[in-house]
């Protein structure tokens, strides 16, 4: 059925096109969700992955209607920007890292 949606985004028909994008966020979008959830933990975060997911299918649908498994792809699409938003998060310092103990006395 995904294939079916990719190839009416694809169709140059913008009605067609933007009911087949909402068909695949109705039917497609809790799965990309929970695929990227499953590695955020965060909902707010994995929304946003989602929106991303749906953006690449607008922009990309004729190669990914192309594919042997697009749903396979997307949902790697998904996975894949969730792992790098963990990365990114655990290279911002926490407040307290950012402190250099040497510079300060203590207090007694």
């Amino acid at each position: 059925m995904i294939k079916y949606y990719l190839a009416e985004i694809d169709s140059g028909n913008r009605f067609k096109a933007e009911q087949a994008l909402e068909a695949i966020y109705r039917d497609y979008g809790k799965m990309i969700l929970n695929n990227a959830n499953r590695v955020l933990h965060d909902v707010f975060q994995a929304e946003e992955i989602l929106y991303d997911v749906l953006l690449i299918i607008w922009e990309k649908s004729s190669q990914l209607k192309k594919l042997k498994n697009p749903l396979g792809y997307i949902l790697t699409i998904a996975f894949n920007r969730a792992i790098d938003i963990k990365r990114k998060i655990k290279e911002i310092p926490t407040e307290f890292e950012l402190i250099d103990e040497k510079k300060f006395k203590p207090l007694s």
